[in-house]
């Protein structure tokens, strides 16, 4: 059975305009988080798609990464390197990537571009090389979300 998409959003106006209001605050320099949650197909992807494509025709940058599991176990840095997977395509964003990573070197695993191939991989079990890995990745977010004259 074929199933259609359309491009056309359609319902969850009222969570899509506060989503915008979110992403408003942010554009003024405001501190600003969302949260979706929801029941499976409820349509979370599809709103999010939509925030994030109004959001690039706003200038910003999206970065948007996904969740898998693998049998009984859960791969916790998927997420990063499928968000982070393009990191590099923009002007400048390689050389805050290698930076970065120079800076803090595992996280080249979770930067496809930057390091060597992404690699969904925990740091060994040293708990202050995975707040380091953390650290990183907070930083690396922050440097992103300023202009990058700022780099």
């Amino acid at each position: 059975m074929a199933t259609a998409t359309s491009p056309v959003f359609v319902g969850r106006a009222q969570e899509l305009d506060r989503l915008l209001a979110v992403l408003g605050r942010a554009e003024q320099g405001q501190p600003a988080v969302g949260l979706i949650a929801g029941d499976a197909g409820v349509g979370k992807t599809r709103l999010l798609a939509e925030l994030a494509d109004r959001a690039e025709k706003r200038g910003a940058r999206v970065l948007i990464g996904g969740c898998m599991e693998a049998g009984d176990v859960g791969l916790p840095y998927v997420p990063f390197v499928d968000a982070f997977r393009d990191l590099g395509v923009r002007p400048g964003e390689a050389e805050l990537a290698g930076s970065m990573v120079a800076a803090v070197p595992s996280l080249g695993l979770l930067l496809p571009r930057a390091g060597e191939e992404g690699i969904a991989a925990p740091p060994s079990g040293d708990a202050f090389e995975r707040v380091q890995l953390f650290d990183g990745l907070l930083s690396l977010v922050v440097r992103l979300s300023e202009p990058p004259c700022c780099w």
